[in-house]
This record gives structure tokens, sequence and C-alpha cells, in this order.
């Protein structure tokens, strides 16, 4: 059987969501509280080194999300003329618009050739290569991500990170 680990503040908050649903199923796991004056050593740089860096990844992340939401309508509608529709908005409407300004956030950073904030990768650059690789793929057929070179480079330089490139290897 799965063990668990839930690690969230020492606090209620989006965590006791969780412990609900473990108390629910009666699921056992490991409740890791983490005091408010840790938090910033364990976020580490994966939210950027200050304060802006952080503010440009959560950016990048909503955006994605924002794209996500969209995708899901088409996704789930039922409709086959609605979900043309859907689809045809989507791809020439949101992911050009959203690609177009996932391109300009990150050509703000070294014209592109780096990561998204900074000189290392963040939750902003993972986030993106994720929804474009393992999630955009239900919708997105053709990948039309891979029209704007700067986002397709930016995926490469990820998924080559050995850590990940490992992890790519080895997952179910």
């Amino acid at each position: 059987m799965a063990k668990y680990k839930l690690t969230y503040f020492d606090s209620r908050g989006f965590g006791e969501t969780a412990r609900y649903m473990f108390a629910l199923r009666g699921i056992k796991y490991e409740d890791c509280r983490i005091k408010q004056e840790d938090w910033s050593s364990l976020k580490q740089s994966l939210l950027g080194s200050n304060n802006l860096e952080e503010a440009k990844i959560n950016v990048v992340y909503e955006v994605l999300v924002d794209t996500l939401q969209e995708a899901r309508k088409v996704v789930e509608e039922a409709d086959t003329e609605v979900k043309d529709e859907r689809k045809r908005r989507f791809y020439e409407e949101i992911l050009e618009s959203h690609s177009e300004y996932l391109v300009k956030l990150l050509k703000s950073n070294k014209d592109g050739t780096s990561f998204f904030v900074g000189k290392k990768v963040t939750l902003a650059d993972i986030f993106f290569v994720t929804v474009r690789k393992d999630i955009l793929t239900y919708v997105d057929k053709d990948d039309r991500l891979d029209r704007h070179p700067e986002l397709k480079s930016l995926s490469e330089r990820v998924i080559g990170i050995p850590e990940i490139a490992d992890w790519i290897k080895q997952r179910p």
C-alpha cells in the first residue's frame, strides 16, 4: 500500500482539505507541519530568489492555468458543433495569444535563451513543460507550441536537466 505524506504549514489552511479527505477514507498518512519561519529555506529557488522573481513565476503559472481552463472547455464539451467552435477559438485565439505572451516573458530574461526567471530552472519552467508535454497533448495533438522556437528550446532545456531526464526515463 502507498505511504502518503502531507507537507503543509502548521495550520489548517488549504492542507485541511487533504486531511479531511484522508480521514474520510480512513487513510493513514504522515502529517508533516512546517513552521512559517522555516518556509523560505524549503521553497528554495524554485519560487525565485526574491519577491519580483516570485511574482514573475506566478504570472507564468497563472497564464498556464488559464490555458488549461480553456482547454478543459474543449475536452469536456459534448455537443460536436460547440466543441468544434471551442477548439477553433482555443487554437486560434487562446493558445496563440497565451503562447505569444509566454514568449514575450521568456525573452525578457536573457533574450529567451535561459529560463522564464533568473539563471536557474523554477516552478514556471517546470510547470510550462508539464503542461505542454503531459497535459495539453490531449487537446493540442499538433503541438502548436512548437511553432514558437523559444518555447520549444525552453522545453528541451528543462527536460535536458539530468535529474529530470532521469525521471522521464524511469517514470511509469
